[in-house]
């Protein structure tokens, strides 16, 4: 006799938008973020509005308005990026983190193994959410480990993952003193306090590079301000620039210009730290 066959209990999981980007066999990609449908539309409509407004802005024309709402396209490739490094500096300043608790476990005298999953429960308690970056990351490793894999090859997934420039050197680090057999507790805290002592002085050249963005936003939006307020206060003024052709060229000039300074001024604030 065939028996039939169960139907499945519940609705099917959905996947979250963190975990849309990721393979939970092969673990989190920092280096990659993939929007989701509402972050498009969302993107969308708030860049075309904004570019609509400078197009109406300079050429009092809806049809200028609605061609430069065009360039809202880029919109989502800006806010990606935006997402990634986002994404990279919770992870650095997470693992930094992360290898407080390591050391600590490692000073406990737990072997490297045990110190893995000893510093995941600890980041739990530290961290609430349960899927905070370096939980998840350090609970992995420990999984790895337990099945059987080599630690080295575990840490070395999660850094090619990360993209971070400080997971590198722990690895090299780590993978050294596991293979000459030195004292490991004492080099993952000279490494550790090494580690933490360049994140500050990152933090520092981060703070200093937020002021002079949010300076350079401010300026920026400067001209978009007077050209809106000699329009509202006097309109007859800004009237030669309007409807005509040289007053449109005189405009696009201007405008070019004032893009020409906004792509400057990223490129100077794109700082490597």
């Amino acid at each position: 006799m065939k028996l039939p066959l169960a139907k499945p209990k519940g609705r099917p999981k959905v996947r979250s938008a963190r975990q849309r980007w990721s393979s939970p066999a092969e673990g989190t990609l920092y280096t990659e973020y993939r929007l989701s449908v509402a972050e498009y539309a969302i993107c969308f409509a708030v860049g075309g509005v904004a570019c609509f407004s400078i197009g109406y802005l300079f050429y009092h024309s809806i049809a200028a308005g609605l061609m430069l709402a065009f360039a809202a396209w880029g919109i989502p490739g800006q806010y990606r990026r935006m997402r990634i490094q986002k994404q990279m500096n919770e992870l650095r300043l997470q693992f930094k983190q992360g290898l407080h608790a390591l050391v600590t476990s490692l000073t406990a005298g737990r072997s490297i193994e045990n110190a893995f999953a000893a510093a995941a429960v600890d980041l739990g308690f530290l961290y609430n959410h349960p899927q905070t970056f370096i939980v998840v990351e350090f609970h992995r490793i420990s999984r790895r480990v337990t099945n059987g894999e080599a630690i080295e090859r575990a840490l070395e997934d999660f850094c090619r993952r990360s993209g971070l420039e400080e997971l590198t050197q722990f690895l090299d680090v780590f993978v050294t003193a596991k293979r000459t057999g030195g004292n490991m507790a004492d080099v993952m805290r000279r490494t550790s306090q090494m580690i933490g002592d360049k994140m500050e002085i990152q933090q520092e050249i981060a703070v200093q590079l937020a002021q002079r963005r949010f300076e350079s936003r401010i300026l920026g939006a400067a001209p978009l301000g007077v050209i809106g307020l000699l329009y509202w206060s006097s309109p007859d003024y800004m009237e030669p620039l309007y409807g005509n052709a040289a007053g449109a060229a005189i405009m696009t000039a201007g405008l070019a210009i004032m893009l020409l300074c906004w792509w400057l001024t990223g490129k100077l604030m794109e700082m490597k730290l």
